[in-house]
């Protein structure tokens, strides 16, 4: 499958998918928010890190140990006016069975009542004229003026929190914990008022509010729709405690992508198939061969979890398109799948050789490797330099030479940045016999003259014509485009 499901969390071993290790960063939060009596903290990552993951497989961990946790997907419920109705619903649903729910449930009443109480106020200011279902709703007609009844039907909801909140801490010693997740992903003004309705109405004593977000891309989203400068300062009024998640190392990343990949994405053959069907032996041999630079790669570049199941999709893809006896160039193949990721644009003019392999590992070289190069990035640079061959030695073969021979290179163009600058000979020596190595089995596998890998590549990944499929009398544009 291209897209498989979302794995399913374990109700008995919430963990058993954990992969990165993320449980130890579970107990270690855990045991921050075990005695305070109200905080609000904020869990930050970009997006595809792994926030959802995390939280669902937290949530049920603690609900397992008899905690009481409420998940709330803020992105799935933005369509809501007001946001505090819509999350003491969800806080007496997901509650439902316990001893806690009649306070939930009166809780969801109260906030209701707030709610309903302003939309009256306001349609009555629009129109002189009261909505009859709202007048039913109102509990409390008697009062002097709008703003005392607002005040009051709010302060019965606070009072219906503490009573609940104190409940719980008292049944489990530990207080009541709301997931707030997504918060990125909503609409500016419903994501700013259920900021300022946790900070100003929900926080009482005993609860805990932790908010998984992409601060930089909330920050960003506040700052345009309500011109704010300062974003960090005001997101910081919100969050009593911001921490961060980790990056997983690369080790991390090839077990979490590379399983869900041979798992989900059937990217290895089964052993029933390897045994019967030499093709399907081949295909899983590349496939290994491929994956194992790409993840590589991608935890070196620092990219996300979610760029890097993008990335197993595209070999999924390629997987699908692949004609038995024909060749994968799997070093190729990963490095391109990342640059598409990347750079779309860049990849395009790389297939299309209106780049040089160099310029491409310029783009890499920008992104940064703050996980550490490793030996990914040269394995890299090599198979782009040749992918470039066209069934002879790449021409970049011949200036990396002169520079590890002491000597200026005559074309420098076709090199990145960082290597022509020829200061590491030790990486300098490694990136020769790599491009030598990978150049020369290449070669031996090249399907027809003037064969462009990238371009052949890209019809693995896409919709396009293999150049043996075009039509008879098309040969010229077919050499021409590959």
């Amino acid at each position: 499958m291209l897209r498989p499901p979302e794995p399913e969390v374990s109700t008995t071993q919430p963990w058993q998918d954990d992969l990165l290790d993320r449980s130890e960063l579970g107990r270690d939060l855990t045991e921050k928010i075990r005695n305070e009596k109200s905080i609000t903290v904020s869990l930050h990552g970009g997006w595809g890190t792994g926030k959802t993951f995390f939280l669902k497989r937290w949530q049920q961990d603690m609900e397992n140990q008899g905690k009481r946790v409420v998940y709330f997907n803020a992105w799935e419920n933005d369509f809501a006016d007001d946001p505090i109705a819509t999350l003491t619903s969800i806080l007496a649903e997901q509650l439902k069975g316990s001893k806690f729910h009649r306070l939930a449930r009166a809780a969801a009443w109260a906030a209701i009542h707030c709610v309903t109480q302003a939309a009256s106020d306001l349609v009555k200011s629009q129109t002189g004229t009261s909505i009859p279902f709202l007048q039913f709703l109102q509990r409390n007609k008697a009062t002097p003026d709008k703003f005392t009844e607002r005040k009051q039907a709010l302060g019965k909801l606070k009072n219906q929190l503490e009573r609940l909140s104190a409940g719980v801490r008292e049944k489990t010693d530990f207080p009541l914990v709301f997931i707030i997740d997504e918060l990125d992903r909503c609409r500016p003004d419903f994501a700013v008022s259920l900021l300022e309705r946790v900070k100003h109405v929900l926080s009482v004593p005993d609860t805990v509010f932790v908010f998984g977000v992409n601060r930089v891309s909330l920050g960003e989203a506040i700052s345009a729709r309500h011109g704010i400068s300062d974003t960090d300062g005001y997101l910081r009024r919100f969050f009593d405690l911001e921490l961060n998640m980790p990056l997983p190392s690369e080790y991390g990343m090839v077990l979490f992508a590379g399983g869900r990949a041979n798992r989900e994405h059937r990217l290895e053959a089964s052993q029933e198939e390897i045994t019967e069907d030499i093709a399907a032996r081949n295909w899983s041999h590349q496939m290994r061969d491929t994956q194992l630079p790409m993840y590589s790669l991608c935890s070196a570049l620092g990219m996300s979890l979610r760029d890097t199941e993008h990335c197993t999709r595209t070999l999924a893809l390629a997987g699908k398109n692949l004609e038995p006896g024909k060749p994968v160039y799997p070093q190729a193949l990963g490095v391109m799948t990342v640059l598409n990721a990347t750079n779309p644009e860049l990849y395009d003019r790389f297939v299309h050789r209106r780049c040089s392999a160099g310029e491409v590992m310029d783009h890499f070289d920008r992104m940064g490797y703050p996980n550490g190069e490793g030996e990914a990035v040269v394995r890299a640079e090599a198979a782009l330099y040749a992918a470039d061959g066209r069934g002879r030695e790449p021409p970049a073969l011949a200036e990396l030479r002169l520079l590890a021979a002491g000597q200026p290179p005559n074309r420098p163009e076709l090199l990145s940045a960082r290597t022509r600058e020829g200061r590491d000979q030790q990486r300098l020596q490694v990136l020769v016999n790599q491009t030598e190595s990978l150049s020369q089995n290449w070669r031996s596998s090249i399907s027809f003259p003037n064969m462009n890998i990238p371009l052949y590549l890209c019809t693995l990944t896409g919709l396009h014509p293999r150049p043996w499929q075009r039509e008879a009398g098309d040969d010229g544009q077919a050499d021409q485009d590959c």
